[in-house]
């Protein structure tokens, strides 16, 4: 009943990111997550409503959460990325895109 409740709720947040309301977004992401802590997709999905928020820090905790649930979880690996170049770490940057891209060509 909770991963359905933790669907539902992660849909009406596509919604939200959909119209450009992120905040909205982020809000009910979480409130799937806590129905649903294991489901990486929605720690993806929030992460990418906190990259349009500028949330680089929670972004980079979301997308850990996400791969530690999914090793293979090239959006994840991507969203770090984005967020990890914003902070000025580049290294880190790189190491994640690479390890997206790897993930990418792997898997058409």
């Amino acid at each position: 009943m909770s991963a359905h409740l933790a669907e539902q709720l992660k849909e009406k947040g596509n919604i939200h990111f959909k119209r450009g309301e992120f905040e909205d977004a982020v809000s009910l992401y979480s409130q799937a997550i806590t129905k649903n802590p294991y489901n990486p997709l929605i720690y993806t999905n929030r992460a990418n409503a906190r990259l349009k928020l500028r949330q680089w820090d929670e972004v980079i905790s979301d997308c850990i959460h996400s791969i530690e649930l999914l090793k293979d979880n090239m959006k994840g690996f991507y969203f770090l990325a984005q967020a990890q170049l914003e902070l000025k770490h580049p290294n880190e940057a790189l190491s994640s895109a690479m390890r997206a891209y790897e993930l990418c060509v792997s898997n058409p």
